[in-house]
């Protein structure tokens, strides 16, 4: 019989699955609007001690639209000694857009598996000028499910800024949020407080936000942290 707080986990993850997969195809955007601009990184490996990761990056430009973008990352485990991870990267221009809804969520599992790990990491990064109403949602979860030595961790990070129609990051800037999300993807893996410890991880974001507006001149809008870990 599983427990109450078991089946909330499960239900939780399989909510935040639905959604994920809602941006599994990076579309770009249409001439009209509303538009949606999302992204997703999936890994998921079969067959006992394979290891599989997927990285998704990803840059858009929308202008004058109402715009939904949805960037996830989603890994899981389920075979013995086999790992996954999942890196998701967006990095969004919005001018002029009456309308944003930003989702960013990573998701972890395992299940079933001996000696295996899950790690999910998601970094959404909006620059918006002139915006109109902005809805956000940034969430992490994590679950271990009748799994011996099983490590499942995930880190949703969303950054929005705001700045000049023009304004756009240099290539160095750009490599610069990949290796950021690397970064946190392998402190994730790492079972000390400085991978899970939720204060390190919005001093880490506080430090890219700190780039990321020295290379723009611009501000910061939303800066939210979410880590899971079991």
């Amino acid at each position: 019989m599983m427990s109450s707080r078991f089946k909330i986990a499960v239900a939780t993850i399989a909510g935040l699955v639905i959604l994920s997969a809602s941006g599994a195809e990076a579309r770009g955007p249409r001439p009209a609007g509303p538009v949606r601009v999302d992204l997703s990184a999936s890994a998921h490996p079969i067959g006992a001690g394979n290891r599989y990761a997927d990285t998704a990056h990803r840059v858009n430009t929308v202008r004058g639209v109402t715009t939904h973008a949805a960037t996830t990352a989603t890994a899981s485990a389920i075979c013995r000694g086999c790992s996954a991870e999942a890196i998701s990267v967006q990095v969004l221009y919005l001018d002029r857009s009456p309308t944003m809804r930003l989702d960013n969520v990573a998701i972890a599992w395992t299940q079933g598996c001996a000696s295996c790990n899950a790690t999910a990491v998601s970094l959404q990064v909006v620059v918006v000028s002139r915006p109109g109403s902005l809805i956000t949602a940034n969430r992490a979860a994590a679950l271990n499910a009748a799994c011996n030595a099983c490590h499942a961790t995930s880190g949703a990070f969303q950054l929005v800024v705001s700045g000049k129609a023009q304004s756009r990051f240099s290539a160095t800037t750009l490599r610069s949020l990949t290796s950021w999300a690397s970064t946190q993807a392998l402190l994730l893996r790492t079972p000390d407080l400085l991978g899970l410890s939720h204060l390190q991880q919005r001093l880490a974001l506080k430090r890219l936000a700190h780039l990321v507006n020295a290379d723009l001149g611009t501000r910061t809008l939303g800066a939210r942290a979410r880590v899971s870990g079991q």
